[in-house]
């Protein structure tokens, strides 16, 4: 009886063009990655990695399983705080005569607009003026004269200097909340060893890169990257609310949870379930 491991993994990203407060430098994670690439959350917003485990017994696959690494793995967001996890991971293992299908969705949020206006303290303030400085860049840069979004971040820190907790709270409701970000992947292992894979389904931003096993923990990308930047307003808009397992096919509007747009007040808004639809939830 031999044992079978196998896995897969995306990568979710923002690209600097987007002039968001908190991108990813160098773009796209890159061709090739190792598994501690993967895991050491340092270059992407979360990894979706998949890994499952079958025993092969004369042709027969037996006892499926994740293994006990299958998850997400998250990156920093603005001010280096960090995300938040959205409801459960889901987990499915499908069994069919040949093969078995393992699926896996993950999805999180950035917390640092609320983290940073919520907490008192001029601190705090110097932290949200940078980030609403960041935000506006040059559409009120020309204060002082000098454009952009380093003097109005300067700017922002020194009213936080003064003002603390309050210019902290106003700058998170001006910064609003972001939808949750999420992948699904799907990898099947075949009776003669071989796998199959897919992205399922994505959230409308950030970008996305997938990765397979080649060998000895080293993964190559696999087809083109989602370009996720045209989306990004519709994806702020749009984020919000259930899309339900049966309408998730590629780039998909709302979440897998059902989280709900929170509005005028901080944080992410209520989760209709906190194990996402049409998987089960370890």
């Amino acid at each position: 009886m031999a044992k079978l491991t196998r896995s897969i993994a995306s990568l979710s990203w923002i690209d600097p063009i987007t002039g968001l407060p908190e991108v990813d430098e160098n773009g796209e994670p890159g061709y090739s990655l190792t598994r501690e690439n993967i895991a050491a959350g340092r270059i992407y917003r979360f990894a979706n990695f998949l890994e499952a485990e079958v025993e092969l017994d004369k042709g027969a696959l037996r006892n499926p399983r994740f293994t006990s690494e299958s998850g997400m793995y998250r990156g920093p967001s603005f001010g280096k705080l960090a995300s938040a996890p959205v409801g459960k991971v889901g987990k499915r293992i499908i069994v069919l005569s040949q093969s078995i299908l393992f699926r896996q969705i993950v999805g999180c949020r950035t917390e640092s607009p609320e983290k940073i206006g919520s907490v008192g303290g001029a601190a705090v303030g110097v932290g949200a003026g940078a980030w609403v400085g960041a935000k506006s860049g040059a559409a009120i840069g020309s204060i002082g004269g000098v454009p952009g979004a380093i003097a109005v971040a300067a700017i922002g820190a020194g009213i936080g200097g003064t003002t603390g907790y309050l210019v902290g709270k106003e700058v998170a409701e001006y910064a609003m909340a972001f939808p949750p970000i999420w992948t699904e992947l799907e990898m099947t292992i075949h009776s003669d060893g071989t796998t199959s894979q897919q992205v399922i389904s994505h959230s409308l931003f950030p970008s996305v890169t997938f990765y397979l096993l080649l060998k000895d923990r080293i993964y190559n990308r696999i087809g083109l990257s989602y370009d996720g930047v045209a989306n990004l307003d519709r994806w702020k808009k749009n984020g919000w609310k259930l899309t339900p397992m049966i309408n998730r096919n590629g780039a998909a509007a709302g979440n897998p949870w059902g989280m709900e747009d929170p509005g005028p007040e901080l944080g992410g808004g209520k989760l209709r379930t906190q194990c996402p639809s049409g998987y089960d939830c370890p």
